[in-house]
């Protein structure tokens, strides 16, 4: 009999072992970072082709639905964007020059929306560039519609719905700012932004939706990178923490019946 209940511990013991094993493996190995650089895509892709090309890379991990986005790498905002210019020849600094191909909502879209399947989203990260807007050559009242520059070209950036950061257009303030629109000889003055460091928001409950507003002018976004879990899972730390607390009381239990 106290052969058998010795067995009995011992097997239990090795079960319990085994379960943290698997546990503490599934929180190593769950989580998973994707970037979507959107290189690959020909100017001009389709929501279509975008959609394909993330769901490529999100692999068996899960899906997203994209709507508003069209593929650009030479977009040029209404001609306003900024340049430099060499004598007459003005080239346009844009996402595009930090690599190739990018992503900004399409004609007839406020916004590029991004609903994801099977997976929740803990961190994201993008660059993003605001692009003139013919509406607001020159930010001031009487070119941005009125007192308080209501129509100052802006980009929000919402999560499951809920507003997360809005970022303005600003003026050029380099003196060597110009663009096609402008001339070489006269500075831009149509508010614009351009961020290429890229910026970062985590989200510990997880969300499953990424929307890029624009007004009024067109939005781009690049290098958008996710993380699809969290390191170390509130639950599976406290489950494995009772585990480890319960090791001396599982031994003592198994010396009565050596």
């Amino acid at each position: 009999m106290f052969k058998e209940a010795k067995l009995d511990m011992k097997t239990r013991f090795l079960q319990a072992t085994l379960f943290a094993c698997v546990v503490l493996g599934a929180a190593v190995s769950h989580a998973s970072t994707v970037t979507f650089d959107f290189t690959g895509l020909a100017s001009n892709a389709t929501g279509v082709q975008i959609q394909s090309y993330m769901n490529s890379l999100l692999g068996a991990a899960g899906s997203v639905a994209v709507t508003g986005a069209v593929g650009a790498n030479g977009y040029t905002g209404d001609g306003h964007v900024v340049g430099p210019c060499v004598g007459s020849n003005c080239t346009s600094t844009t996402l595009a020059a930090t690599g190739g191909t990018f992503i900004i909502n399409g004609s007839g879209s406020n916004d590029i929306l991004m609903t994801f399947s099977g997976v929740k989203i803990y961190s994201v990260s993008f660059d993003l560039e605001i692009f003139p807007d013919g509406t607001c050559p020159i930010l001031n009242s009487a070119n941005c519609g009125g007192s308080g520059n209501p129509n100052q070209p802006d980009f929000k950036f919402d999560a499951n719905g809920l507003l997360i950061q809005t970022w303005l257009a600003q003026t050029p303030t380099s003196p060597n700012n110009h663009s096609p629109a402008s001339g070489a000889i006269n500075t831009e003055l149509a508010p614009q932004l351009l961020i290429t460091i890229p910026v970062t928001f985590n989200f510990p409950s997880g969300v499953t939706t990424l929307e890029f507003d624009d007004w009024p002018a067109t939005i781009g976004i690049d290098n958008l990178q996710i993380t699809t879990t969290v390191p170390e899972p509130t639950g599976i730390v406290l489950m494995v923490s009772s585990f480890l607390a319960s090791l001396p009381f599982l031994r003592r239990r198994m010396s009565k019946y050596q």
